[in-house]
């Protein structure tokens, strides 16, 4: 396949709704997560979220940084590991809390 033609490919798939980054994605599921001030967030897609709210990842006592958004994504999911399991080994990350458990998306529109 043409160079040219694999680059337009990629492209599609960063702009197609259920491939690209939106709450659409074909993976996207649904999160309803509490900051540590309390702060409700629902939301269809953790890494769409994060991205979107990069100032509200917590900051590191060791490091005096924010939090690398990989870091926070992996450590969220851990919490609704969890949580799904019933092993509670953790039930928050810097005070961030799962609330509900995630549910997977379906789009009825394609069956």
């Amino acid at each position: 396949m043409p160079a040219r033609s694999m680059e337009r490919c990629h492209e599609a798939v960063k702009t197609h709704p259920k491939t690209g980054h939106f709450e659409t994605h074909h993976g996207a599921v649904e999160w309803h997560i509490l900051s540590p001030k309390g702060e409700d967030f629902k939301f269809k897609n953790l890494v769409l979220w994060i991205d979107e709210h990069e100032e509200l990842l917590p900051v590191s006592k060791r490091t005096g940084n924010r939090v690398d958004k990989k870091t926070f994504y992996r450590e969220i999911m851990r919490l609704k590991s969890d949580n799904e399991k019933y092993t509670y080994f953790r039930n928050d990350y810097h005070g961030w809390k799962v609330i509900k458990k995630i549910i997977k998306v379906v789009d009825q529109s394609d069956t």
